[in-house]
């Protein structure tokens, strides 16, 4: 088994560096380097993503994910690379469950007052190296953050649902979306898987996509990093404004269809990228929401980068997203774990009873330091 598992890897090895042989000639030294950097990322990403679901410590977890991944080359190796897609199947049929601990949690709550919720989730993002965190109630456009809610970070995978949102809307009106593209978008937002999205944006016009977003969901934090999605620059507060943009309603740009269609997606994450929000159940025990994470180990700044979304309730009313960024020692289950504390400190299990609406009573408030309670 060892022997077999050893030359698996080898010959992976192998292929992978007589590919990059040959294409090498035809890319341009910054192409050659960017492609290299994304390969690195991708793989690390993927193999940590894949030891923490396995519940085991992070060096017994590795391994576990190294043999699974060997006996199952040639299906995870497939196009020049890992496949995503076909490790996470892989890992969720090894296991009987990969969900991470769940905390039972009472019924859903309305946050309450807006000043005393920017308070309660400022307490944790305080706390961390670097957190942030912005609520949307759609309901009444109002929007609570804490002192770091503008300031801009990678936004990761996150930006997927973007990508899903402006492949429905360029394609989904005008003819039915191909079932090649539906399946790639499908990939891309249940497994996260890189591959897909990168055709997806490709397909889309690249940074015009980017652009048409921050018009479309009149984001006012993000700036676009130049042919490469994952390092857009967007602050929590645009994330919450972007999952409020692409869930259904009024001029809004995805039908009630589409925007269906996308929450049934976020809804049916696998359950090793559906950490953090889901785990602190806000809408109730066992009840599903909308999610889509992004979470990067970067070895040149030596800090990983995690980023959370969650959207739930009737009529997609809550939006919530929390960003960290910290050492990448601290591992991803410390960013998990950051942004199911903060919607635990948001959303706190009463008696079951949906209250007065949470945003609306009291003065409307100024959007600034030290907390950002105003509207959207």
């Amino acid at each position: 088994m060892r022997k077999a598992l050893a030359l698996r890897t080898r010959l992976a090895s192998w292929r992978d560096r007589l590919t990059h042989y040959l294409l090498r000639p035809a890319l341009g030294p910054r192409v050659q380097a960017g492609y290299e950097v994304r390969e690195r990322e991708r793989r690390t990403r993927t193999m940590t993503s894949c030891s923490l679901s396995s519940g085991l410590p992070r060096p017994a977890g590795y391994l576990w994910c190294l043999a699974l991944c060997g006996s199952l080359l040639p299906a995870a190796t497939t196009q020049g690379g890992w496949n995503s897609a076909a490790v996470y199947r892989a890992v969720t049929a090894s296991r009987t469950s990969l969900a991470l601990p769940r905390t039972p949690a009472g019924s859903p709550s309305d946050p309450g007052d807006p000043v005393a919720v920017a308070a309660r989730g400022g307490k944790v993002t305080d706390a961390a190296a670097w957190a942030s965190f912005a609520l949307i109630d759609r309901l009444t456009g109002r929007i609570v953050g804490d002192s770091r809610s503008s300031q801009p970070t990678n936004v990761e995978s996150l930006i997927k649902v973007w990508l899903a949102a402006d492949l429905l809307s360029t394609f989904n009106d005008e003819i039915e979306l191909l079932p090649w593209r539906r399946a790639l978008m499908a990939r891309m937002i249940r497994y996260s898987d890189d591959e897909a999205a990168e055709k997806i944006y490709r397909s889309l016009g690249r940074d015009s996509s980017i652009r048409r977003m921050i018009a479309t969901c009149r984001l006012t934090d993000t700036t676009v990093h130049s042919g490469w999605w994952s390092l857009t620059q967007m602050s929590a507060r645009d994330m919450a404004r972007l999952g409020s943009c692409v869930a259904p309603g009024p001029h809004h740009p995805l039908s009630d269809r589409a925007g269906a269609e996308l929450l049934g997606l976020m809804r049916s994450v696998v359950p090793s990228g559906a950490f953090g929000i889901p785990a602190a159940e806000p809408a109730g025990h066992g009840v599903e929401i909308a999610v889509k994470n992004g979470w990067t180990e970067h070895g040149r700044t030596g800090l990983w980068n995690v980023n959370c979304l969650g959207m739930w309730g009737p009529g997609v009313r809550w939006v919530l997203a929390v960003t960290t960024r910290y050492p990448r020692l601290r591992g991803l289950a410390y960013g998990a774990d950051i942004c199911a504390r903060v919607t635990r400190a948001l959303f706190r299990a009463s008696d079951g009873e949906l209250g007065a609406n949470p945003l609306v009573e009291g003065k409307r408030l100024p959007c600034g330091p030290p907390r950002c309670v105003g509207p959207v």
